[in-house]
C-alpha cells in the first residue's frame, strides 16, 4: 500500500514543544490529494476551499508523486512562460532562432511546473527546455555559446546570470526593474519596459501593498527580433555592455568598495531594522534554519 497517509508541516511542529512525539502524533492526517495532470487553477481553488498551503500528488494507484504548494501556484503565476511567449511572437517556427532554457531538479521538484513549460513549447522543435543538472564548465559554455541572453523576471536580487552573459560581451534582454538595473541601461543593454503590479498577498517576504514588474512580452519579442535582424548592433551592444560591467564592477574596485564598507561599519556600529514596518529577515532566518534541518 503506498498511498499517503499523512503529512508533516511546518505549521503542523512549529509550536510544538513536546519533542518525544512521534510523526504520526503530530502529522496532518487524511491529507487532500490531488491526481496527476491537475491544473494549476483546480490546485488553487483546493488549497482555498480547505485553507492548507500544500496538496499531495498522486498517480492512479495511490501512489506519491509529488507536491503542489502554494508557492509553485505563486511561482507559476510569475509567468515563467513569457519567455516562450515572446519567441513565438517574434519568431515563426523554422525560421532560424533557438530558444533554450536550462532548469535543473524540475521533473523531481515541480514536475507540474515543468509541464506547463513544456507544453508552452511543445508544438515548437525550436523551443528546447533542459531539466538536468550542468557541471560548471557545461553552465560557462552554454552561456558562451547563444547570441543573446533573456530575463523576463519580476523580481530580482542582483541578477547575477545577466550580468555574467554581459561579461562575456552578450546582448542581454531584460526587465527594465530591480537589481539589474545597478549595472544595466539603455546604453548598455536592452530594456523590456514593464507595469507595476500586486504582489500576491500570501507572498511571504513582501509587506502588504507591494508591487513588482508585469514585462511587457510584446516588447520583448520586438527586442528579440531586432537582435536576430541586426546581429552588428547587437554585437556591438554586448561589447560596450561588457566593457562597461568590468570597468565598473572589476576585482579591484570591488575589493576597495568592500573595505570602505567595513571600515564605516567599524566606525559606525551595523546597519539599523528597516525604515519601513515590515522586516522580512526573521522569516529568512527561520525559513534558512528549516533548510538546515
Amino acid at each position: 500500500e503506498h498511498r499517503p497517509v499523512g503529512i508533516l508541516t511546518n505549521r503542523d511542529v512549529r509550536f510544538e514543544k513536546r519533542l518525544s512525539l512521534q510523526v504520526g502524533e503530530v502529522m496532518t492526517k487524511s491529507p487532500v490529494m490531488v491526481k496527476e495532470g491537475v491544473s494549476l487553477e483546480e490546485a488553487k481553488d483546493l488549497l482555498h476551499k480547505h485553507r492548507i498551503e500544500k496538496l499531495l500528488v498522486i498517480d492512479s494507484t495511490g501512489k506519491l508523486k509529488g507536491l503542489i504548494t502554494i508557492r509553485d501556484i505563486e511561482q507559476a503565476e510569475e509567468n515563467p512562460t513569457a519567455v516562450v511567449d515572446a519567441f513565438t511572437r517574434a519568431f515563426a517556427p523554422g525560421e532560424g532562432p533557438s530558444l533554450v532554457l536550462k532548469s535543473v531538479n524540475g521533473r523531481e521538484r515541480k514536475p507540474h511546473l515543468l509541464a506547463d513549460l513544456e507544453r508552452a513549447a511543445r508544438d515548437r522543435p525550436d523551443v528546447v527546455v533542459l531539466d538536468r543538472f550542468a557541471s560548471e564548465d557545461e553552465s560557462r559554455a552554454m552561456l558562451a555559446s547563444c547570441d543573446c541572453y533573456v530575463s523576463l523576471h519580476r523580481s530580482e536580487g542582483l541578477g547575477l546570470t545577466m550580468a555574467e552573459a554581459m561579461a562575456l560581451g552578450k546582448p542581454v534582454i531584460a526587465t527594465a526593474y530591480s537589481g539589474n538595473v545597478e549595472f544595466m541601461s539603455e546604453a548598455n543593454s536592452y530594456l523590456v519596459p514593464y507595469e507595476l503590479v500586486d504582489v500576491p498577498s500570501a507572498w511571504w517576504a513582501y509587506e502588504p501593498g507591494a508591487t513588482w514588474a508585469e514585462p511587457n512580452v510584446g516588447a520583448a519579442a520586438e527586442l528579440m527580433r531586432r537582435v536576430w535582424e541586426h546581429p552588428d548592433e547587437a554585437q556591438a551592444l554586448g561589447g560596450r555592455a561588457r566593457d562597461d560591467l568590468l570597468g565598473r564592477f572589476s576585482l579591484r574596485r570591488t575589493a576597495d568598495f568592500v573595505e570602505r564598507r567595513l571600515e564605516d561599519l567599524r566606525a559606525h556600529g551595523t546597519s539599523s531594522p528597516r525604515a519601513a514596518g515590515h522586516d522580512a529577515r526573521p522569516a529568512i532566518v527561520e525559513a534558512s534554519q528549516m533548510l538546515a534541518v
